[in-house]
């Protein structure tokens, strides 16, 4: 099994529904899915894309862990939760975009996400702050950008010392004027 559509009559994909699919490179979720369940996807090493609609409002735990051939994946604006362990061990992820709407990432949700290049955060800063965010997540602490309207933002750059601490972020205009600076 290398590639599946999921039918638009599928509301949930239960947990362990395609759990150990070693083969499988690809699937199509249809806008009826409303929720993907704990290791639903979990160690299916050849996943290279998934394409998370917006009418996923979470994402379980497990879900996709190891899912090794993984490079990119775009949480909507939809998902409000994503479970412990969700993304560990996809070891070529190297862009994650969190849709705005998202308020809790679960403990090592990213962990072992050694390949992320880059974390794009949909909502605010001040959106960011209230972010529930477990232990465990430091790659994706190190590398988010949050996306305001009408701004263009970059980050600091970090050593890691062991502690965990929420980046710093410099606030400008498109022509280039800093509008704020917050740690």
């Amino acid at each position: 099994l290398e590639s599946i559509t999921i039918p638009n009559s599928v509301i949930t994909i239960g947990d362990y529904a395609f759990e150990l699919c070693k083969s499988l490179e690809s699937i199509t979720i249809p806008n009826s899915v409303t929720s993907i369940g704990d290791s639903a996807f979990e160690d299916c090493f050849s996943l290279k894309s998934i394409n998370i609609p917006n009418s996923v409002t979470s994402i379980g735990d497990y879900t996709f862990e190891s899912c090794e051939s993984l490079e990119n994946i775009t949480i909507p604006n939809s998902v409000t939760s994503i479970g412990n362990n969700a993304f560990c061990y996809c070891k070529s992820l190297k862009s994650i975009t969190i849709g705005g709407s998202v308020s809790s990432i679960g403990a090592e949700a990213f962990y072992g996400c050694y390949s992320v290049e880059n974390v794009t955060y949909l909502g605010t800063k001040s959106d960011w702050e209230n972010v529930d965010v477990k232990d465990g997540n430091d790659e994706l602490l190190y590398k988010i950008v949050c996306q305001p309207k009408n701004v263009e933002l970059s980050t600091t750059l970090y050593t890691y010392n062991g502690k965990v601490k929420k980046p710093s972020v410099i606030v400008k205009t498109a022509s280039g004027e800093t509008v704020s600076t917050k740690n």
